[in-house]
C-alpha cells in the first residue's frame, strides 16, 4: 500500500517488471499470505495436464488444520467452488484419500503423543503393511496416519522401530 502510493505501481507489478523466472516467482511468493502462497501452489501442482501430486502433498501435508482452512476458504473465493470437489476432480485413489482427509481438517493437533496408543497405533500399522500376508490395507496407513498430529506420528514412528526392528520407512517401502 505504501510502496503503491509513494511510487504509483505495486511492489508486485515493479518484481514483475524488474525480474524473471524462479527468481521473479520467489519474489512474488514471499509478498503472499501464507493462504494465497498455499492456493497457488494448489492452481500450479492442478495446472495443465497431469497433476503434480508431490507439490499437492508438500502444500497440504505440513499445515495444521487452520492452515489448510485459511487456505481453502482463499481458494474457494478465488474459484468460486469447492477446493474439496476439485481436488476429488484431480486425484484418485489412495493419495486422494488422504490429501482430502487433510484438507478436511481430520488431523490430529496434539502437541503431546499418547505412547500407548501410539504403540497401538504401530501395530495397527504393521498388520497392515508388512505383517500382513498379502497386500497392503493402505486405508489402515490413511486413517491412523492422515488423522495423527504431527508429535503422534513421531511416538508411532519410534514405537514401530521399536517393536519391529526396521524404521516405518522402510515398512511403508517394502
Amino acid at each position: 500500500q505504501v510502496y503503491c502510493e509513494k511510487y504509483e505501481r505495486s511492489l508486485r507489478e515493479q518484481i514483475e517488471g524488474e525480474t524473471s523466472g524462479n527468481y521473479a516467482k520467489m519474489l512474488v511468493y514471499s509478498l503472499m499470505a501464507p493462504e494465497e502462497f498455499g492456493a497457488a501452489m494448489v492452481d500450479r501442482a492442478c495446472k495443465g495436464l497431469g497433476t503434480d501430486e508431490l507439490l499437492l502433498t508438500e502444500t497440504l501435508a505440513f499445515r495444521s488444520n487452520a492452515e489448510i482452512a485459511a487456505l481453502k476458504e482463499y481458494w474457494e473465493g478465488a474459484n468460486d467452488k469447492s477446493l474439496t470437489d476439485y481436488l476429488a476432480s484431480e486425484l484418485s485413489g489412495d493419495l486422494e484419500d488422504l490429501l482430502l482427509k487433510l484438507l478436511n481438517g481430520g488431523r490430529g493437533e496434539e502437541e503431546e503423543a499418547d505412547a500407548d496408543a501410539a504403540a497401538e497405533q504401530a501395530e495397527q500399522l504393521h498388520k497392515a503393511g508388512v505383517g500382513k500376508r498379502f497386500g497392503t490395507d493402505e486405508e489402515t496407513f490413511i486413517e491412523v496416519l492422515g488423522a495423527a498430529s504431527p508429535a503422534q506420528i513421531e511416538a508411532i514412528k519410534e514405537a514401530y522401530e521399536a517393536n519391529h526392528g526396521m524404521s516405518l520407512h522402510e515398512a511403508i517401502q517394502k
